[in-house]
């Protein structure tokens, strides 16, 4: 079958690597002119990779890719070093709290690693091991991303997209994996709120599912610290905060995040307040004098400008498939998480395998309906245990001042003073506990194992003969572009 793939996001080349691997033709179309450095529309900063995402990508030779990069991406079994956000004395010098570390048994069980890389390192990654697959039995090798492609209107009953040049191009399935702004998702919201209105049960939300745990909004003000300006930092003050993997710093209402990737800094500080329009202005007046130092280097970075998000923003689709069955959403489009989600790019590539797999059992276009349902039914369940589990993380690491904060950091020192990982605690039900340790269970779900369970107590069985769900009556075109002269 001829699959369109809409954006060269993590979501994007992770099914297109996956949808090929299965044995399908994939063609990428990337409104930029190029991947990696100098793409205007990179996000800024870092991408976290936990063991559930890069055991996909190890599986998929990323340990050969990963040689080539100046940096080591992977920290083995370290998660974070955790500090107050204050800092200590009238400096605001480091206030090391603890460390938190993996099972080294653990993540040998579920063959993965906790990588921490630059998003466009990622891209690029993904894009080395598309570029790796050999072309289809009979088929001429083509290039598998077609740049400078943007699309401008989806027609999803006759399963084509239409460029800003004008040409239209047709595939048995279209996979949107354009974020959040993306035209595959603006055309999905659009049918689902066209029915809505016509059922009249139209709603501002087309029954997105909302939270039930962030009671209110918190703000992200993310940025990077070029190489010049990380050499102009105290380095045995980076080596403690980025010796074990990130860096976490516990305040008032707000958190400190940092990373490092090789030479660069990446910084992200989330409050429960906006309005702010540069990191140091969202700091407060009680800082680490180095996190400060870093926020006005991050402020004062032209080449790469802050960005500034909220919780709230977006909504997830309450279907991520149109209903002629034929066009889909995964990644950011389909089930946005809080902004700096550890687990966002993880999911992304959780959704690539398990489409790629599941697609592995039919070359049938007849199916496609039935089998992006799957997808979404498989998927929704486990996307959204994820994002609840990263809004208790969001929550407990903004915990006000107060009686809970003082129990949560005498835990901390305590468990460091004894040697233990700084979440150790007796009590198996505390929301540190459920928020922030990772456990077995995230990590070792494998999105291909999903899709075959699928396949082996449902898909196997299905009657060709009869009409697929949701399959739209209209003749399929075959995948052809279409010019407008």
């Amino acid at each position: 079958m001829h699959f369109i793939v809409v954006g060269a996001s993590v979501a994007g080349l992770s099914a297109a690597v996956a949808l090929k691997k299965a044995g399908h033709d994939v063609q990428v179309l990337e409104k930029e002119d190029k991947l990696g450095t100098g793409r205007s529309s990179l996000p800024v900063g870092s991408a976290r990779m936990p063991p559930n995402g890069s055991r996909i990508l190890f599986d998929w030779g990323l340990h050969e890719e990963g040689r080539k990069m100046e940096y080591k991406p992977g920290v083995g079994a370290a998660f974070f070093s955790g500090f107050r956000y204050e800092g200590k004395g009238p400096n605001a010098v480091p206030d090391l709290m603890g460390y938190q570390s993996y099972s080294e048994e653990m993540l040998k069980e579920v063959r993965g690693d906790f990588l921490i890389l630059r998003y466009a390192d990622l891209i690029w990654v993904l894009d080395q091991l598309l570029r790796r697959l050999p072309p289809l039995p009979g088929k001429k090798a083509v290039e598998n991303v077609r740049f400078n492609a943007e699309v401008t209107a989806v027609d999803l009953d006759a399963c084509c997209v239409t460029l800003k040049n004008g040409e239209t191009l047709y595939a048995d399935s279209i996979i949107g994996a354009d974020g959040l702004e993306g035209a595959v998702r603006a055309a999905l919201k659009y049918e689902a709120m066209t029915r809505d209105r016509e059922e009249d049960n139209w709603s501002d939300d087309s029954g997105s599912i909302r939270s039930e745990i962030l009671h209110q909004e918190f703000w992200f003000y993310s940025g990077m610290i070029p190489p010049e300006d990380v050499a102009r930092v105290d380095q045995s003050v980076l080596k403690a905060f980025l010796g074990h993997g990130q860096g976490i710093f516990f305040g008032h209402n707000r958190t400190a995040l940092l990373l490092g990737m090789g030479n660069q800094l990446s910084l992200c500080i989330i409050v429960n307040e906006g309005g702010h329009k540069t990191i140091t202005e969202s700091l407060g007046p009680d800082c680490d004098a180095v996190i400060r130092q870093l926020a006005a280097f991050a402020d004062a970075n032209t080449q790469c400008p802050i960005v500034i998000r909220r919780t709230g923003e977006h909504a997830q689709l309450e279907s991520w498939v149109s209903q002629s069955g034929r066009v889909a959403v995964l990644g950011e489009a389909a089930h946005p998480f809080t902004p700096f989600a550890l687990q966002s790019y993880a999911c992304a590539v959780e959704d690539g395998a398990f489409l790629g797999k599941i697609f592995s059992h039919t070359d049938d276009p007849t199916r496609v309906a039935e089998f992006l349902h799957a997808f979404q039914e498989h998927r929704q369940p486990r996307t959204n245990f994820l994002r609840d589990v990263e809004e208790k993380y969001l929550v407990v690491l903004t915990v006000p001042n107060g009686e809970q904060q003082q129990m949560r950091d005498a835990m901390f020192r305590d468990n460091h003073a004894k040697g233990r990982n700084i979440l150790d605690a007796p009590e198996a039900t505390m929301m540190e506990v459920e928020a922030m340790e990772e456990t077995t269970v995230v990590f070792a779900y494998d999105p291909e194992d999903d899709a075959d369970e699928w396949w082996i107590n449902w898909g196997r069985y299905h009657d060709t003969s009869s009409t697929t769900q949701g399959a739209s009556s209209a003749p399929r075109k075959d995948p052809v572009s279409v010019s407008d002269g």
